[in-house]
């Protein structure tokens, strides 16, 4: 394999260095502004903000989860330790994060090129592509979004699979085959979408590697290099049967019953070819496509068809004489598959994030099919007997190149920018589409975040409007009303909620937070029991079934829900301060002491644990530490009569004689 530079008289590592500077560099000016942006409320909190082992940070405990987990319907542990260590670095900004998913992505290009460049021996042609997957507008999706990091961490792996492998193909030493597969696996516990990479291998095989010999019979020699992707394909097979089961038991995996097979190819053929216009025409991009399900017309899908056999039949020519043309067509074609739709995940029906990959298939089309038809037209444009030097050529195709560049990369700047919070993200999916009832939902979440409680209600609405069986909107619109001060209109919607979804945790969570507030202990009861019925885990589930059925006088029955949540997260003050409580009640005051104490560590300004931990200390006689604790009270609250009727009490106790004080 010969070096590859884009000429004789600069070396190539000057070359590699320059190209992957500015690839760096323009990944930073297009993207930069992701540091300023905020967490979102679409999946951000299942994976980030509301996730208590994320926020916990990187620990053993945290390492066994992710490893266990089938949270947020993915079974992705590298993942989930990439979030956890952001955790630890950055704490709950979102700034560090955000830096690391594009530090991530400029990573990627480089990868990319050097990858390319080392099969192809193309310096530009591979420069080209590495520029466009930098700054293509549908890649903003899984750089700006912090829950999508799994995209831009699975490819690392991916392409550092892919370069271990050509290393392995050059050199056939055991250490470097096996460091492929362990890069592979590690690649798909970031995201199983790397499942067709060992066809992707397949395809390299053959273009660029050249491990085919054009004289032999093709099917004979495809054997032992199928053969040599056994274990690649045996990976593939285990993680695509994990993740199924994941997604069904997260009910992610949407049933035959209601959206058809038919409909689902159907939608599979148009996607595959409007993922290909909006490669060609990035407009109108958003974070959310509407299903358009029995709507979707079957003359699109007929054209969609045609339009895929039409460009089948040409590549499928030139394959010998151009190799990257199917290459490149089965490269898209076959990244797609997991995503195409066929086994519906989500409401989507297509989405950005999706062509992450399957868009170096055709970049790898648009930059080899430029040089090789710009060069043909130059030459066919000059007179008979003439030519340009490859000098001539490549600065000639190098200005609709740059101009392709620039052009991407302002297109992406101003779609980065609608990723800038959930308020503007929600909007941007409004005014580009129709009908999109989770844009609408995931708004007024946003708009009541704001306490714009009047606003979300109006988005929740018409949310049902578009689409009156999803449970989210009746429970968000719960959720509304009752912070609009509208317990009854809030409890009708929970119920709606139930009726729609009887498994929705929340739901019944939120329906017992109103009961309880009513003084409906009861039956605020049997909505907490739901809640550890769906999810034996739910913090507040659980601490609230405890608090209700202390407020009930069954503090016998409450303390194993404690000691439950506390199991589950140590760090839980308020179980601690409520398990304090039941303690003080039962007279064991130097464990509710120990309780209050933690709290305190938790949240030093949990003014219920030192007040409480005050009463307790004052019934053990240790009235100076009392004193202390209701001093920082009052320190916290400085109008709590309470703590200042105790300190008289104490003050009271001091001045009598003989009093030596604890």
């Amino acid at each position: 394999m010969k070096d590859c530079h884009p000429n004789e008289t600069r070396p190539r590592s000057v070359s590699v260095f320059g190209v992957c500077l500015f690839l760096i560099v323009i990944t930073l000016a297009v993207y930069g502004q992701v540091l300023r942006f905020d967490f979102l409320n679409y999946d951000d909190n299942l994976y980030i903000t509301g996730n208590p082992q994320v926020k916990a940070g990187l620990t053993l405990e945290g390492v066994r989860w992710a490893f266990t987990t089938g949270h947020a319907s993915n079974w992705h542990p590298v993942t989930w330790l990439s979030h956890m260590l952001d955790s630890s670095v950055f704490g709950e900004k979102p700034a560090g994060p955000h830096l690391i998913n594009l530090l991530l992505h400029a990573l990627n290009a480089c990868l990319l090129f050097l990858l390319l460049c080392r099969m192809t021996d193309d310096f530009w042609p591979s420069a080209f592509v590495a520029a466009l997957f930098a700054i293509h507008p549908l890649h903003v999706e899984s750089v700006a979004w912090l829950a999508e990091r799994k995209d831009v961490l699975s490819t690392l792996f991916g392409l550092l699979t892919m370069i271990a492998y050509t290393v392995y193909v050059a050199r056939r030493r055991a250490g470097l085959y096996l460091l492929t597969i362990v890069l592979y696996a590690i690649g798909l516990m970031a995201k199983p979408m790397l499942v067709t990479l060992p066809v992707v291998l397949l395809l390299i095989d053959f273009w660029p590697l050249r491990r085919f010999d054009a004289a032999k019979p093709f099917l004979r020699q495809a054997v032992p290099f199928v053969a040599e992707k056994l274990p690649f394909l045996v990976l593939a097979a285990a993680s695509s049967i994990i993740t199924f089961l994941v997604q069904q038991g997260g009910h992610s995996v949407a049933p035959v019953d209601v959206l058809p097979m038919g409909l689902r190819i159907g939608n599979a053929i148009v996607s595959y070819v409007r993922y290909i216009l909006m490669m060609f025409w990035p407009a109108d991009l958003t974070v959310f496509y509407p299903h358009s399900g029995p709507a979707l017309p079957l003359s699109s899908v007929a054209v969609s068809l045609s339009v895929l056999i039409g460009l089948s039949i040409p590549i499928s020519v030139w394959w010998r004489s151009r190799p990257y043309l199917i290459v490149g067509w089965l490269w898209y074609l076959g990244t797609l598959v997991p995503v195409i739709g066929v086994v519906q995940v989500g409401a989507q029906a297509l989405a950005d994030r999706y062509t992450y990959v399957p868009l170096i298939g055709l970049f790898i089309i648009v930059a080899w099919g430029l040089r090789d038809f710009g060069f043909w037209i130059l030459d066919f444009g000059l007179a008979s007997g003439q030519s340009l030097t490859p000098r001539s050529r490549r600065l000639i195709l190098g200005i609709p190149a740059v101009a392709i560049v620039l052009m991407l990369s302002w297109l992406t700047a101003v779609q980065v920018g609608n990723w800038r919070d959930s308020v503007t993200l929600m909007e941007h999916a409004l005014r580009v589409t129709s009908g999109n009832y989770l844009a609408h939902k995931n708004l007024g979440v946003a708009l009541a975040a704001r306490k714009q409680y009047e606003q979300a209600v109006g988005q929740y609405h018409e949310g049902i409007r578009i689409k009156p069986s999803d449970p989210d909107l009746y429970y968000n619109l719960a959720n509304a009303l009752d912070k609009m001060g509208k317990p009854e209109e809030a409890v009708a919607n929970y119920q709606k909620a139930l009726e729609i979804n009887s498994g929705h945790a929340e739901a019944h969570y939120n329906f017992g937070n109103v009961l309880a507030r009513q003084g409906k202990f009861e039956d605020a009861l049997g909505q907490y029991q739901e809640v550890i019925k769906i999810d034996p885990a739910h913090q507040g589930g659980l601490v609230n079934l405890g608090n209700t059925l202390a407020m009930l006088h069954r503090p016998a029955e409450a303390m194993p829900y404690y000691l439950e949540a506390l199991k589950l997260v140590p760090k839980n003050e308020e179980a601690l301060t409520n398990l304090g409580n039941i303690l003080t009640e039962q007279g064991k005051f130097d464990n509710a002491i120990k309780c209050y104490t933690r709290s305190i560590e938790i949240n030093p300004r949990n003014k219920d644990a030192y007040g409480n931990m005050g009463f307790a200390l004052m019934k053990l006689g240790r009235l100076d530490e009392a004193a202390r604790a209701y001093s920082q009270v009052l320190r916290i609250d400085p109008a709590n009569a309470r703590a200042r009727e105790n300190l008289r009490i104490i003050e009271s106790a001091r001045s009598r004689p003989g009093f030596a004080g604890k």
